[in-house]
């Protein structure tokens, strides 16, 4: 027998109309057992719960029932709790929020009454809104009397009367002739008198809605300094055109004073002259030493006269402090002779002992020295001293180098 055309033969006939009812007819009968198993399972049951009594199936019931509503009940509960402390959590933040915002406007009330300077808030109308007490203190009313009032009360009449206009005509172009740009104005206090203020205005919205501030500050003090300093100034050039009359008039005096001098000069210079002659006469006559003695001081004495009047003379040197010094060759033991013959004589009325020493080796030294400022110098110290009458010892040292 061919196992090849045997396997082909039954695989055909697999698949033939008559075994294809017998493999349906099996699945129904296995459905039908299956149903007829669960039919008897549900009998079963059935049977179990009738053979239960009233109580027992109200008790089964009951349980059920109580087990059903105690998981929804925790489920709501948990759901109740969860949205508890979301509540309490949006009440804690509300709070929170709330606490920020109080200690936020207490300290804006206490920074805006605590201004040094006038703060007014008006709204688009010019109705005062608030104010703080530095204004309460410019202008003499009270908060509650500016409260509702239009802001041009504060203000001269005839600005006072075009204020709600710009007013309007700011909120509605746009154009502004003040707002940020602070200047200075006149306001006017509750007894009606002038305040100088610096005015600055700004603008704000709330809601939607235009607000300004007045920001004042009060003038009077600068004001017044402003004014001191203009008289002071005016006093300033009052005092520099005195001087300068006063300087003209000095300048015409010291006109007339060189001309008085340059007159005085030919007249006193003149008579000095004639001396000179006289003494040089005198000089050339039959003399014993004393007398040629003094006539040598009385020349000297005439010679220095002459160089100071020259030096007095000339009041140009004088005044720029020019006086010049002219050294010479001069040997020290001839200055002290000169001051005692000067000033003996005096001395000796008065009843002073009037003598001048200098040391030998000092005498026969030649030094350059400016006789007449010198001699000057010397004769003004020992006048003094003659002329007062002093008693006792003194001593004048002029060290040389």
């Amino acid at each position: 027998m061919d196992l090849a055309n045997t396997g082909a033969a039954n695989s055909i006939s697999i698949y033939n109309y008559s075994t294809q009812q017998q493999f349906r007819d099996h699945l129904l009968q296995i459905r039908s057992v299956e149903e007829k198993r669960s039919k008897q399972i549900a009998e079963d049951n059935l049977a179990s719960i009738n053979k239960l009594n009233n109580a027992q199936l109200f008790e089964i019931v009951l349980l059920i029932i109580v087990a059903l509503i105690g998981g929804l009940s925790l489920i709501y509960l948990k759901l109740l709790e969860s949205q508890a402390n979301e509540a309490a959590k949006a009440q804690v933040d509300k709070l929170e929020a709330q606490r920020r915002l109080i200690e936020q406007s207490q300290f804006t009330d206490a920074l805006f009454s605590a201004l040094p300077v006038s703060v007014i808030t008006i709204d688009s109308k010019g109705m005062i809104q608030r104010c703080n007490p530095a204004t309460e203190k410019l202008f003499g009313y009270s908060q509650k009397e500016l409260q509702q009032q239009n802001v041009s009360c504060l203000m001269p009449e005839g600005i006072a009367k075009h204020h709600d206009g710009y007013l309007s005509n700011h909120i509605s172009t746009g154009q502004t002739n003040i707002i940020g740009i602070g200047r200075e104005v006149t306001a006017v206090s509750k007894s009606g008198q002038p305040i100088n203020v610096h005015l600055s205005v700004t603008s704000f919205k709330i809601n939607e809605q235009t607000h300004f501030a007045r920001i004042l500050v009060d003038l009077t003090e600068i004001v017044e300094q402003r004014k001191e300093i203009a008289e002071a100034l005016i006093n300033i050039e009052q005092a520099n055109s005195e001087l300068e009359l006063a300087l003209i008039e000095a300048n015409k005096a010291t006109e007339s004073k060189d001309m008085f001098l340059a007159t005085a000069s030919h007249e006193i210079r003149t008579p000095l002259t004639g001396m000179f002659g006289m003494l040089d006469l005198l000089k050339e006559t039959d003399l014993n030493d004393e007398q040629l003695s003094y006539l040598m001081i009385m020349r000297r004495s005439s010679q220095q006269l002459m160089a100071i009047l020259n030096d007095i003379l000339d009041a140009a040197k004088l005044r720029e402090n020019k006086v010049e010094l002219h050294p010479i060759a001069q040997m020290m033991g001839d200055l002290p002779g000169l001051v005692q013959s000067s000033f003996e004589s005096n001395a000796k009325e008065k009843g002073i002992q009037f003598k001048t020493l200098i040391e030998p080796e000092l005498a026969k030294q030649w030094v350059l020295v400016d006789n007449v400022r010198l001699y000057q110098v010397v004769s003004n110290l020992c006048r003094v001293m003659v002329i007062s009458g002093v008693r006792g010892k003194g001593r004048m040292a002029y060290p040389v180098d």
